[in-house]
């Protein structure tokens, strides 16, 4: 029989993280992989890791209703990949999407399919799966994306201890295959970017109205990010308040109980990730989409705030935010607004 490896991408982990490598923040928003050159690239290492040929890739992300979208329309597409879809529960989260990478992993080892089992994730939640594949003979390495400094991101404790090694996704193929759409550095320069947008013409009225209401926004094919090079999106976020699938695992350290720091260095950890989250949504936002923030506050973007939450976590490696904390990233953000109003 065959020697192979089989590659399990849970996509919330990958994109998130790499939206954090790039541009501070979890806001998957942020970027725009070129998914058959970030795959390929995945598989090219995974072949090189494991020393066998990978068999398939599996992708895993979450859909409402289950139904793919485009970029997960392209995704399936790909040679050797097959797309597995979770859905996306009333609140914005992931549901069901770790339990099928679990169950594909346990049931592919102890069908004797595969050798080598290659995760790319960091969600302490699969730590049993891992074990499981483990005890069938197969050998289990994490490929985890690595962050601005090259160590790996928001990988489990549990997780890394497991496994039977720990690998780093290639920096710079991940960054090749990625569009940052944030191309200021700063929340002052996204707003007045927003600002000095030229408004549409009369003819352009109508079809930017059509465009507004539109439920499903048109996306750049792969080939017309892989001739793009950098800079703000101009597709506008017409379903803003619609949750979006975004990293779900574990702030990557054992859970623990929250605990209220306090002192400079505690107050600046939420100040930097308020500016982070807020330059990454400025960067992606229309006119529109900044009046309607400043128009509803105090509430904040669902997909928003769950990656203020996320990054704060993050930060401070805390699994669990008190209530102090949570108003306090808040606050933190509409004050790192409010200094850039023009």
């Amino acid at each position: 029989m065959r020697s192979n490896a089989t590659v399990y991408i849970d996509a919330g982990y990958l994109v998130a993280a790499a939206a954090t490598r790039l541009t501070g923040s979890s806001f998957r928003r942020g970027i725009q992989p070129d998914y058959p050159a970030l795959i390929g690239a995945i598989l090219t290492q995974a072949e090189q890791i494991a020393g066998r040929p990978v068999l398939r890739s599996h992708w895993y992300d979450a859909a409402r209703d289950e139904h793919p979208d485009e970029d997960q329309r392209v995704i399936e597409m790909i040679p050797r990949v097959k797309l597995r879809l979770g859905r996306i529960g009333n609140e914005g989260q992931q549901k069901g999407v770790d339990l099928k990478i679990g169950l594909d992993m346990v049931t592919h080892a102890r069908n004797g399919a595969i050798d080598t089992l290659v995760l790319v994730s960091g969600d302490d939640d699969l730590t049993e799966a891992v074990d499981q594949a483990q005890a069938s003979g197969v050998e289990v390495i994490v490929l985890a994306v690595p962050d601005a400094l090259g160590r790996p991101h928001g990988v489990s404790r549990h997780l890394q201890a497991t496994a039977d090694r720990l690998e780093l996704i290639s920096g710079e193929s991940l960054d090749a295959s990625i569009v940052r759409r944030i191309a200021t550095t700063t929340p002052a320069e996204a707003v007045k970017a927003v600002h000095d947008a030229p408004a549409p013409s009369n003819t352009d009225s109508t079809a930017a109205s059509s465009a507004a209401t539109d439920a499903t926004p048109h996306r750049p094919s792969p080939a017309d990010l892989a001739r793009q090079h950098s800079g703000a999106s101009t597709r506008p976020i017409d379903t803003l308040l619609a949750p979006v699938p975004v990293y779900s695992s574990t702030s990557g350290s054992t859970p623990t109980p929250a605990q209220s720091a306090e002192g400079p260095a505690y107050d600046e950890s939420i100040a930097q990730v308020a500016r982070a989250s807020l330059s990454a949504f400025l960067a992606y936002a229309t006119q529109q989409q900044l009046a309607s923030l400043r128009t509803n506050r105090p509430s904040i973007p669902r997909e928003l705030d769950s990656t203020l939450l996320r990054d704060l976590s993050d930060a401070l490696g805390i699994y669990t935010l008190s209530e102090v904390e949570r108003h306090a990233l808040r606050d933190a953000f509409w004050d790192a607004l409010d200094t850039v109003e023009v």
